[in-house]
């Protein structure tokens, strides 16, 4: 029984994309109704500037769409939030199979400084039109 738990941080992710894209049909159409009608960031409507999140669900379309090129756009951390899943993934999944890899900087220094670089690139976005989210 330890195996199967083991083990399922391996085989269950992937099993969840092949459902997700076998009934992509269904959620892709309530997404992007979700993101028309319901997500509005209050922050932005209040303020007229955008927040870490603005462009995040048009990210995460775009990135469902294999638009690449558009969800860095929209908001470049939607593409970097899946990238970082994904090395945690081959992570966790490397660590259950007994090779343990390192693939996520564990360093508080690389954080900190990418965090910075998140809030400087989120002020400037704010006024230079070419870095605002596409509508």
């Amino acid at each position: 029984m330890q195996n199967v738990k083991r083990y399922t941080v391996v085989w269950l992710p992937p099993l969840l994309l092949i459902i997700g894209y076998c009934c992509r049909g269904i959620l892709v159409p309530i997404a992007q109704w979700a993101a028309e009608h319901i997500v509005m960031c209050i922050f932005h409507k209040t303020t007229g500037l955008y927040c870490l999140g603005c462009g995040g669900t048009r990210s995460i379309m775009a990135l469902l769409h294999g638009n690449i090129p558009l969800a860095f756009r929209n908001n470049p951390l939607g593409p970097a939030l899946v990238v970082l899943l994904l090395l945690w993934y081959i992570e966790k999944s490397a660590e259950a199979l007994g090779k343990p890899v390192k693939l996520i900087p564990r360093k508080f220094a690389f954080w900190m400084v990418l965090l910075a670089l998140v809030f400087i690139w989120n002020l400037i976005r704010n006024f230079v039109p070419a870095m605002m989210p596409v509508s």
